[in-house]
């Protein structure tokens, strides 16, 4: 066989080689999914010769299906916890001699900001009815998961080491709300939006950016109610880029 008919007969085997033999693709994590769970319970403690006292409890929780992601198990009791000791303040409302006579409840509901297969972040938001008060309140409660380390992300940890990340934060706020709420005070505003890490923890992930949530009287009065601003990433220097919880939104995803 001469060195042409060699080259030929080679180069057939290399292809019949590269087009015959299946290359196997890393097959993606499936996205977890977040269903809608109930808790319901009207609760009265009985009192002899006397007035009982009575709690309604009606909330959506979100909880993850099977089959779980990493630590959704987790998770899921994670929200739990957080709304069994909302419901045990609400019947403790109920037994408290004082009160007897008197309703109490707390209905709640819950938006999913952000879900990936590296996170989820919910914001659950609570009515709350105290005993005896004269009008109800809303109370916002904020879950940030990372399933793989089976904890809640915390807000330095999404920028690099030492990025003063509150003070742009509070400016951006107080322009935006600045904005919103054009019939309140100026000195509410500032007050309430001032780099101090309480007046930003409530806080989700957003595709479009960071969603925080001013809670009643924080910002403004009963009347004008709880407040939200999202900050673009944009808007933000020192993002921890390397983070696989921020990069599907850095890099222009809007996936839920």
């Amino acid at each position: 066989m001469n060195n042409t008919k060699k080259g030929i007969v080679l180069a057939a085997i290399l292809i019949h080689f590269t087009v015959g033999t299946p290359v196997l693709a890393r097959e993606a994590s499936p996205l977890p999914r977040i269903v809608a769970q109930t808790l319901e319970e009207d609760y009265q403690q009985q009192v002899p010769n006397g007035l009982p006292g009575s709690c309604t409890i009606n909330i959506t929780l979100p909880q993850l299906p099977p089959p779980l992601p990493a630590n959704g198990d987790r998770f899921n009791a994670m929200v739990r916890a957080l709304l069994d000791k909302r419901t045990a303040t609400c019947k403790a409302e109920a037994d408290d001699p004082s009160r007897r006579g008197l309703a109490a409840g707390v209905e709640g509901d819950y938006e999913v900001m952000a879900l990936t297969a590296e996170l989820a972040s919910v914001r659950i938001t609570l009515e709350i009815i105290h005993a005896g008060a004269a009008h109800p309140s809303t109370e916002t409660e904020v879950i940030n998961f990372a399933f793989q380390e089976g904890r809640e992300i915390t807000l330095a940890e999404l920028f690099t080491d030492g990025t003063p990340f509150l003070p742009p934060m509070a400016d951006y706020s107080r322009q935006a709300l600045r904005q919103q709420l054009t019939d309140q005070a100026v000195d509410g505003i500032v007050n309430g939006t001032k780099p101090i890490a309480e007046h930003y923890s409530k806080w989700n992930i957003t595709p479009q950016g960071f969603l925080i949530t001013f809670e009643e009287y924080q910002v403004a009065s009963y009347a004008a109610g709880r407040q939200e601003v999202t900050i673009p990433y944009a808007a933000l220097s020192g993002l921890n880029k390397n983070s696989s919880l921020l990069s599907p939104f850095l890099q222009g995803s809007r996936r839920l």
